[in-house]
């Protein structure tokens, strides 16, 4: 009918033809039905509509509620992710679709998508593993391309999944931008490269701000500026006082994101539901337990680093303005392992590094191995946040 299964609807024009139904959800819904005007529902598709569950912070998911031949979408990795599915995704041929934003348009395995690569890259300082930021890289091998194919400069979504049991489960990783085509113009063989919403904080900053302010209040704006949402409005340090910008050459957004993230003593990176998150957490417990039969390739440090009982928020112009605090009581027993924060541009005094370096206390005791590589098939669901153990590395 005039509004079929294949139309699209903001959730305003959602709510206007299906009221009640809708509800207060963040999804655009699909229907099938002859009566676009209202819906003539049966009991059980009442049912099934009340027991749906909505995922927030969304804006496009295609969903049947009706015949359950639609994929479910697994927008948070591991809440949603039952044991079962994520070993069907170890073992089983994943298959993966993008969506262009700005029309709905679906490119798949059936029609152009060949194969596809994701990344991660973490951009940290030369001292240490901590601060700076993170951006996904996607990139999509497309065949049988026509001249009805065009993504240069696109919107896309992306998602990824298994079958299980006869049914498609997908991850939903968020928006990414195409940059640019390897070919001016697509031929039958055609790649993209793609990134994620860090790329839009490449933009330059401009001071808006009114001093004093917080870093949290700095952070939401460097986010606003790139037509971003913080997700993380508290972090390490967020309240900390900024009396003046530090940022007078024409620096990207992303140097200042990176700067605020280094002094919460964390990264920043995208979700998958397209905010930004400065959330590096010491977790007790890992998200998953990987052993030999679990990788193929595997390059690491000899040995592992910590536990961290130093910790220097260093200013390599001056010398001597090093501001350190220490756990004494490890150092005599296991020895000095620092970590150094360096050319902290938010620490332009003693007196600031001082009140920087305390939220560092958390990371007394803390151990990681340095991983240099590190090649496995089927953990999609672990995002840049996962803690991973390490099992039989001999």
């Amino acid at each position: 009918g005039e509004y079929g299964f294949n139309e699209d609807l903001t959730i305003e024009q959602a709510k206007q033809k299906f009221g009640e139904i809708i509800a207060e959800t963040n999804l655009v819904f699909y229907y099938k039905t002859t009566t676009p005007e209202e819906l003539d529902l049966t009991e059980e598709q009442s049912d099934i509509l009340d027991n749906f569950e909505t995922f927030d912070g969304q804006n496009i998911i295609t969903v049947d509620t009706f015949n359950n031949t639609n994929p479910n979408i697994l927008i948070d990795y591991t809440p949603k992710m039952t044991d079962e599915i994520k070993q069907a995704f170890t073992k089983n041929i994943t298959k993966a679709y993008v969506i262009r934003t700005r029309d709905g348009f679906e490119i798949n395995q059936d029609n152009y998508l060949k194969d596809y690569k994701l990344e991660e890259l973490r951009f940290v300082p030369d001292n240490g593993f901590i601060g700076g930021t993170v951006a996904r890289r996607l990139t999509l091998d497309f065949n049988n391309v026509d001249n009805q194919f065009d993504i240069q400069d696109e919107d896309l979504r992306f998602f990824a999944g298994v079958e299980y049991e006869g049914k498609d489960y997908y991850i939903d990783y968020g928006n990414f931008i195409v940059q640019k085509p390897e070919t001016e113009n697509t031929t039958d063989n055609t790649n993209a490269t793609c990134l994620d919403y860090m790329c839009l904080l490449n933009a330059t900053y401009n001071d808006e701000m009114t001093y004093p302010c917080t870093l949290g209040e700095l952070a939401e704006n460097v986010c606003s500026q790139a037509g971003l949402e913080l997700a993380t409005k508290t972090f390490r340090n967020s309240d900390f006082i900024v009396t003046d910008n530090q940022f007078i050459n024409n620096e990207p957004l992303r140097t200042v994101l990176g700067a605020i993230a280094l002094s919460a003593f964390s990264w920043a990176r995208i979700g998958q539901d397209n905010r930004v998150y400065i959330d590096f957490t010491i977790k007790q417990q890992e998200d998953i337990s990987l052993d030999y039969d679990s990788y193929f390739n595997l390059s690491m440090a000899s040995k592992p680093f910590g536990p961290i009982n130093r910790i220097i928020l260093r200013n390599s112009q001056v010398e001597g303005e090093n501001i350190t605090v220490q756990d004494d009581e490890s150092i005599a027993e296991n020895g000095v392992h620092e970590l150094v924060i360096a050319d902290n541009p938010f620490a332009y005094t003693q007196e600031k590094r001082e009140q920087l370096i305390e939220a560092g206390k958390e990371f007394y005791g803390f151990t990681y191995m340095p991983v240099n590589s590190m090649d496995t098939i089927g953990y999609a669901f672990l995002d840049s946040n996962s803690l991973i153990k390490i099992n039989d590395m001999q």
